[in-house]
């Protein structure tokens, strides 16, 4: 099962390829982060404990049981073709060990500010409104980028105009998404306010944390 780490050291997770409904399969390696390896970092809700899902390793005996939101995470995450290195604390730290759990959690600063993203996973888009929400972001990104070459980086002296009115469906769809129960997490906003990159993974969307933020404050 799990090896003890050594002093200054975390696991980093190699995701191996798939797509959909593929078993999750992978393995931990021990790095030193000191030595500032190449790694992302994986901020999720870990939803609850009686859904359950497993994810098999490499050198371990029987696969590890994990949560059915870290699992949906991880497939979400996954590349089609290639590895990705990835740290989760539910697989990256031992659960079982106390003692380990505690350091770990005590340097969690530093894997959040030391990974090279932050992947902000926030769940699966039932209400189809990712695109529309994507599609929201993206408006106020284009008028702050015109606005801040006249008045600096600051999205109250954006032009309010031609943006889509409150009672469009991307305005629906960005209220939706602010309102998510990732954003409720005090928690899960200190992982991002860590990281040098984050990006927030929505249903099929991908959108940078730095859009969302300015969207948020316009």
């Amino acid at each position: 099962m799990y090896q003890p780490l050594p002093e200054n050291a975390i696991r980093v997770l190699y995701l191996y390829p798939g797509t959909g409904a593929d078993p999750l399969n992978c393995k931990l390696v021990h790095v030193d982060l000191s030595e500032k390896p190449q790694f992302e970092a994986v901020s999720y809700l870990w939803g609850s404990a009686l859904d359950r899902s497993e994810i098999a390793i490499e050198g371990f005996a029987k696969h590890l049981v994990i949560t059915e939101s870290g699992a949906q995470a991880l497939r979400r995450l996954r590349h089609a073709t290639e590895p990705r290195a990835l740290w989760m604390d539910q697989i990256c730290i031992n659960q079982t060990d106390v003692a380990e759990r505690s350091k770990q959690v005590g340097i969690m600063h530093r894997i959040f500010s030391g990974a090279d993203r932050v992947l902000m996973y926030l769940g699966d888009d039932a209400g189809a409104l990712a695109s529309y929400a994507k599609e929201f972001i993206e408006d106020v990104q284009d008028r702050w980028e015109t606005g801040a070459k006249a008045h600096g980086d600051d999205v109250r002296t954006m032009e309010h105009e031609r943006l889509p009115s409150p009672d469009s469906k991307k305005w629906v769809a960005f209220r939706t998404l602010m309102s998510l129960r990732y954003f409720r997490r005090v928690w899960m906003l200190q992982e991002v306010m860590l990281a040098t990159e984050a990006t927030a993974f929505w249903g099929d969307c991908e959108i940078p944390w730095m859009h969302i933020a300015r969207a948020a404050a316009w």
